[in-house]
């Protein structure tokens, strides 16, 4: 026969261990609706968009040098979709010596997780290109901050995204 304490025993144990954990992790963390949808870039490293991405100066270009070059973040735009993909798309105007010369653009997809922090902490990780990655926080205005690179070979760059 049992002994009282031993019966109260058990049922602290039993109540123990089906009251769980309150910082365990139950799986992963849903992706909050408020993130889903289209965002475009608004400013990049602290400067508005469009603006200068890039500056060159007497650059050789077949058989001349162009005095300026300068490559213009036109715009940026950034999906964030329910199933925790991302497709995002960068477009840049090349002007050398005050001429519009090229168009460019440029994309990358892949996947995105949220954490349920406070601010939340988002990462994106290229499907595309091997090891690119970016991180960052949806702010407390509703605005995703990111630190990106845009290909491997750069430093990354802070960006503020808006919902549309």
């Amino acid at each position: 026969m049992l002994k009282p304490y031993s019966l109260a025993l058990a049922g602290f144990i039993a109540l123990a261990a089906c009251g769980g954990d309150s910082t365990a992790v139950a799986g992963p963390t849903p992706t909050p609706t408020a993130t889903i949808g289209k965002w475009r870039l608004k400013s990049f490293d602290a400067r508005p968009v469009p603006g200068t991405y890039a500056e060159f100066f007497d650059e050789p270009v077949g058989d001349r040098i162009v005095r300026y070059t300068e490559i213009r973040m036109d715009s940026a735009l950034n999906e964030l979709r329910a199933d925790s993909t991302y497709v995002r798309r960068y477009y840049f105007s090349e002007i050398q010596d005050g001429v519009l010369v090229f168009r460019h653009n440029w994309g990358d997809h892949g996947k995105f997780s949220i954490d349920g922090s406070t601010p939340a902490r988002i990462t994106l990780t290229s499907e595309y290109i091997q090891n690119l990655s970016a991180t960052g926080r949806v702010s407390a205005t509703g605005a995703i901050e990111l630190s990106e690179p845009l290909w491997l070979s750069e430093a990354p760059r802070n960006t503020v995204w808006a919902k549309q």
